[in-house]
């Protein structure tokens, strides 16, 4: 298994020929990181703060 971190709380975790899942992609212009280009099978959001759920990243 990789697992890559993005800065703040999004980690993208990846197994060959499994699922690809992301966790809590960041608002890029509220956390003021680079904008995230990534692809997920599924994504999830440990809680509703804005930062921590922009699953259009």
């Amino acid at each position: 298994m990789e697992i890559t971190w993005y800065g703040h709380s999004c980690f993208r975790l990846t197994e060959r020929g499994m699922a690809t899942v992301v966790t809590d992609p960041f608002d890029a212009e509220t956390v003021g990181y680079e904008p995230l280009k990534l692809k997920a099978d599924i994504v999830t959001s440990s809680h509703p703060a804005t930062m921590r759920r922009d699953i259009t990243a």
